[in-house]
């Protein structure tokens, strides 16, 4: 069983990487990590000092406690006077209050519950401001928003920052994303899930793999090419953020005749390999066959066309060989093709 699969160049990058602001101007008065720190989400990463911020939460507490007691006062007045209006109503339809007394009564309230609805609309501004101010005294804090890795600082304690100044970056190294751009002949061969396998540029050693998790909808209209995501794990943080390796994206498996790589030879960009014939005498000669090969998969070619099941194929001395000479067939051990779980292909 033969992989049909793509070798490209993938870059890497992280599935989460931020660059961390400073979020209002100050002086940074606690800087409590280091480059390379992995720190939990919500971990305090800088603080600045603002001192002006912290008044500005003091006079607006005091604003809303000054609105909160004339509320009170003004609730009591409120139902004082209601409570006259009501009772010199019911004098007054008695014959014992005048009506003059009891239209004094009855514009006391009513002007008791305008300036009661005045102060609790100025309790309720106070509390947004107080919020407001509370959040801007909170801008001085920057926590980190995930869990990650932190990479290099660029600001040290003391220093002065502008709002929106970065001072360093956040990523996630566990997992990342594999980049792979793709023909876009190729467009309809890509699906969700397709194994993509990453190796060492120099060595070849498979670093990871995993399965297409993004699939561009579009192609770029100046290269024609289509970008697919692939994304793996790195629990052991081998791989990096912007690291370039080989790729292989697989589309799939089928069936196809091997040819081990020790039976074939090249000459002019023809592939050929030697079976074992029949001369005219009857005696075993060596066949030199054209054969149309197929990318090499674990130390075997799929046949594409040039030999049929059942041929004898020459591993050994090929190059003393040549069409027709006679040999000397020897058994050997089978030679077999290993996919990387060791099974036949």
């Amino acid at each position: 069983m033969f992989r049909e699969r793509r070798e490209v160049v993938s870059t890497l990058e992280a599935v989460a990487d931020v660059r961390l602001a400073a979020t209002s101007a100050g002086r940074v008065d606690a800087l409590p990590i280091r480059e390379g720190d992995v720190v939990p989400a919500g971990a305090l990463l800088l603080r600045l000092r603002v001192q002006e911020r912290q008044a500005d939460v003091g006079q607006v507490q005091a604003q809303l406690a000054a609105a909160e007691a004339r509320v009170v006062e003004q609730q009591a007045r409120l139902a004082r006077d209601r409570a006259n209006y009501q009772r010199y109503s019911y004098l007054q339809g008695q014959g014992a209050a005048s009506q003059q007394d009891l239209d004094t009564y009855r514009t006391q309230a009513i002007a008791q519950e305008a300036q009661l609805k005045a102060s609790q609309d100025a309790v309720r501004s106070a509390r947004a401001q107080l919020e407001a101010a509370s959040e801007r005294l909170q801008d001085r804090l920057v926590r980190a928003p995930f869990a990650g890795q932190i990479s290099d600082l660029r600001v040290k304690s003391g220093d002065v920052l502008r709002e929106g100044d970065p001072f360093t970056r956040l990523l996630r190294n566990d997992r990342l994303l594999s980049r792979i751009t793709l023909p876009s002949t190729l467009a309809d061969r890509v699906q969700q899930g397709q194994t993509v396998t990453l190796a060492d540029p120099a060595s070849g050693q498979v670093l990871a793999t995993g399965g297409v998790s993004f699939i561009d909808p579009t192609v770029d209209p100046a290269t024609q090419s289509l970008l697919v995501k692939a994304e793996v794990a790195n629990p052991g943080g081998r791989l990096r953020n912007g690291q370039r390796v080989r790729a292989w994206l697989e589309f799939g498996r089928r069936e196809a005749l091997a040819v081990p790589f020790q039976a074939v030879t090249q000459s002019a960009g023809q592939s050929f390999v030697y079976t074992l014939g029949r001369g005219p005498d009857g005696r075993p000669q060596a066949l030199k066959v054209p054969v149309r090969l197929g990318p090499l998969q674990d130390g075997c070619y799929p046949l594409l066309d040039g030999l049929q099941a059942g041929d004898s194929l020459i591993t050994s001395n090929l190059l003393n060989l040549r069409h027709r000479a006679p040999v000397r067939p020897q058994a050997g051990p089978p030679v077999r093709c290993l996919d990387p779980s060791g099974a036949p292909p």
